[in-house]
């Protein structure tokens, strides 16, 4: 008989399975977003008062151009190459950029930390000031 659909392959997972990956790759990809986006805000607050913007604007269009030519090396990829190289080639592709980029975002500070007293007397006035009630 005639189908729209080609038959399913031999190993295809199940909706409910294929639908809890999405949504953790969903998951990850948000989290990792978040991540990124404060660490980006916490190096901003650092930059001069002249070039205040210029940081998070430049990873932003980074972070746009890197997905649009990652979009086409995956259309590519995905008729070209196997999907067992490919899920490798995702799954590696994070850790060999972020474990060498850790170096990058090591900070030495020497900051003198205020004593415990201190420190809960602050969070105290915060918390008993009329602003949060």
């Amino acid at each position: 008989s005639f189908s729209f659909f080609p038959p399913p392959a031999v190993a295809t997972p199940a909706i409910p399975v294929l639908a809890l990956l999405y949504f953790l790759y969903g998951l990850g990809f948000w989290l990792a977003d978040v991540i990124a986006d404060s660490l980006v805000a916490e190096k901003a607050k650092l930059e001069p008062e002249g070039q205040k913007g210029k940081l998070q604007s430049t990873c932003y269009a980074c972070r746009f151009f890197m997905l649009m030519v990652g979009a086409a090396f995956a259309t590519y990829a995905y008729d070209a190459l196997s999907p067992r190289f490919m899920f490798w080639l995702m799954a590696l592709a994070p850790v060999l950029v972020c474990v060498p980029a850790t170096y990058v975002l090591a900070e030495i500070r020497y900051a003198d930390v205020p004593s415990v007293k201190a420190q809960s007397l602050e969070i105290w006035s915060s918390v008993t000031s009329r602003s949060v009630w």
